[in-house]
C-alpha cells in the first residue's frame, strides 16, 4: 500500500467518529418542526462536516504533493507522482465545491421553490 493510501486511511479513521456521531455535536441545531425543515437541517450538518473533512484531506495530500517536488531530485517517476497526487487532490476540492452547490439546489428543490 503506497503512503498516500495509509495516510488517506488515517485520516478517515481518525474523523469517523465525529462524523458518526454529528448529529449530537453541541453546534448543531437539532431538527424539528414538520415538512422539509427537519431534512433540509440536516443536509447542513451532513453536507459542513464532508465538506470539512474533503478539504482538510486535500489538504494533507497537496502538502504531501509538494513534498514529493521538493525531494525528486529531478527523478521523473516522483515529478509525476507528485503532479498525478496535486492533480487528485485539486479535483477533490472542485468536486467539494459542486457538492456544496448540489446540497443548495437540493434544498430549494426541497422548499419548492422550483429553481
Amino acid at each position: 500500500m503506497n503512503k498516500l493510501s495509509v495516510t488517506s486511511l488515517a485520516a478517515a479513521a481518525l474523523a469517523l467518529p465525529a462524523v458518526s456521531s454529528a448529529q449530537n455535536l453541541p453546534g448543531a441545531a437539532a431538527p424539528s418542526g414538520t415538512g422539509v425543515d427537519p431534512i433540509i437541517a440536516i443536509l447542513n450538518t451532513v453536507g459542513n462536516w464532508m465538506f470539512g473533512i474533503l478539504i482538510a484531506v486535500a489538504a494533507i495530500y497537496i502538502l504531501l504533493a509538494a513534498f514529493k517536488f521538493l525531494t525528486a531530485k529531478g527523478d521523473a517517476k516522483v515529478i509525476a507522482d507528485a503532479r498525478q497526487a496535486l492533480t487528485y487532490s485539486l479535483v477533490a476540492v472542485v468536486v467539494g465545491a459542486l457538492t456544496k452547490g448540489l446540497i443548495e439546489v437540493a434544498k430549494a428543490v426541497a422548499r419548492g421553490s422550483g429553481i
